[in-house]
Order: structure tokens, then sequence, then C-alpha cells
């Protein structure tokens, strides 16, 4: 690919992500304004989840990690 397309299509990125972003508080707003508290909800849920996830990788990874070194220690 040609730079010029890689960093137009970054710069559309941004600006969706820029868009997005500005609108999410105002949505939430409305949403905990007319008590629907299911907006709320979902938020927190992909959040736990995300967290989950990364805990989960990282503990994978600590516990499939070959090391060289246990031999040194008679392990």
């Amino acid at each position: 690919m040609h730079p010029d397309v890689i960093t137009d299509q970054s710069k559309s990125l941004g600006r969706i992500t820029i868009v997005l972003s500005l609108m999410l508080p105002f949505l939430l707003f409305i949403g905990v304004a007319r008590r629907s508290y299911f907006v709320v909800a979902i938020p927190v849920v992909l959040m736990a989840t995300i967290v989950s996830g990364i805990s989960l990788w990282a503990g994978y990874t600590m516990v499939s990690t070959i090391s060289d070194e246990s031999e040194a220690y008679g392990i």
C-alpha cells in the first residue's frame, strides 16, 4: 500500500473514534436521565469482560512460559 493511503485510513479511523468518544457520554447521560439503567449495565459488563480476558491472557502467559534457567537451579 502507498503511505498516503495508510495515512488517510488512519485519519479517517481517528475521526470516527473522536466522534464516537464525544457521542458516548451524551448517550449515557440521556439513558441515565430516562432511568434506563440497562445503558449503564452494558458498559460495566463489557469492561468486566475485557478485564477478565486480559487477566486470563496474563495468567496463561505466566503459566506457559518456558525458562532455560530452571535447569541452573536444579528444579
